[in-house]
């Protein structure tokens, strides 16, 4: 048995390079308007032009928040596994020292998605990413690893009675704005991983956007309320992603984990939203209160964070 493990752990990393550079030659070849994720495609037969805004990922048409707001439950029950794959290239003039794979193209990050229905009411979104370069072994080489990525876990439920219209649920999540119904929040305004490579410095994917920093390895619990379509609010709380919470954040390091105080990490969003044929306006504001550890190693001292 001790044999049959070790050579399990010695041939994974080879096996996960493998799949998910074949994931990422299959999604080179799909139809260009394949921005959205296909199990959600399958599930409710519309083009991803019916969820996304010109197609697009991330952001989310009316019909698309509907879909996110109800839990990921409309259509039928499918195949719930999706695969993305991203190859990039990054280029520095007169690079440091030590700068690796400066100006090669590089197959960066894949991504498997588990999601879709449950029941009628309960749905999820849940996503695990391969980094290729994740550790540096300082020879040149490089050694891959896999993390937990953006999680949301839903129960949903929509009342429509006379002139009311109210959708109400609550999203078990590890990242505060993943939540978001129009994918617009800080988790999602720049949504796709870069390469962990010193030549891809500059690629930052957060940057120019502020964002809340845990890189999706906490766990939180909100509710969220639409009213007549109109009026959006979301209250929840987050702590960090241990003990029976410890999956959302499964595949981090210790001290690369986020580590909140308590329980009471207050996160919100409020929108108002108007309709008129094709169009759409939102005017809102989101925000979140968190107690962090500077040290994750050391939780002793937390600092605020606004």
């Amino acid at each position: 048995m001790s044999l049959i493990l070790e050579l399990i752990q010695r041939r994974l990393p080879k096996v996960m390079t493998l799949f998910m550079g074949i994931a990422s030659i299959a999604s080179l070849m799909a139809p260009l308007d394949a921005q959205a994720l296909p199990v959600f495609a399958r599930q409710t037969g519309q083009n991803c032009v019916a969820c996304h805004a010109g197609g697009q990922f991330p952001e989310l048409t009316p019909y698309g928040r509907m879909f996110k707001m109800t839990g990921y439950t409309i259509g039928e029950r499918t195949i719930p596994v999706s695969v993305m794959g991203v190859v990039n290239a990054a280029s520095i003039a007169n690079p440091p020292d030590g700068t690796a794979k400066n100006g090669a193209v590089v197959f960066a990050t894949g991504s498997v998605f588990l999601a879709g229905k449950v029941t009628e009411n309960i749905g999820a979104f849940a996503q695990v990413t391969y980094d290729n370069f994740a550790v540096d072994n300082g020879d040149g080489s490089f050694s891959g690893h896999s993390k937990a990525d953006n999680m949301d876990f839903r129960f949903a439920n929509r009342i429509i009675a006379g002139k009311q219209d109210w959708i109400y649920g609550v999203s078990l999540n590890n990242n505060p704005s993943v939540s978001d119904p129009w994918n617009s929040a800080a988790a999602w305004m720049s949504y796709v991983p870069a390469a962990s490579l010193s030549s891809h410095a500059y690629t930052d994917p957060s940057t120019p956007y502020a964002s809340f920093a845990t890189g999706g390895n906490i766990a939180g619990l909100s509710a969220y309320l639409f009213w007549n379509q109109t009026v959006y609010a979301e209250l929840g709380t987050y702590r960090s992603a241990d003990q029976a919470f410890s999956f959302m954040s499964a595949g981090v390091d210790d001290a690369s984990k986020t580590k909140l105080s308590g329980n009471n990490n207050p996160y919100w969003r409020l929108a108002l939203s108007h309709e008129w044929g094709p169009h759409n306006l939102m005017l809102g504001t989101s925000g979140m209160i968190a107690h962090v550890y500077d040290d994750p190693t050391n939780t002793t001292d937390p600092t605020t964070l606004v």
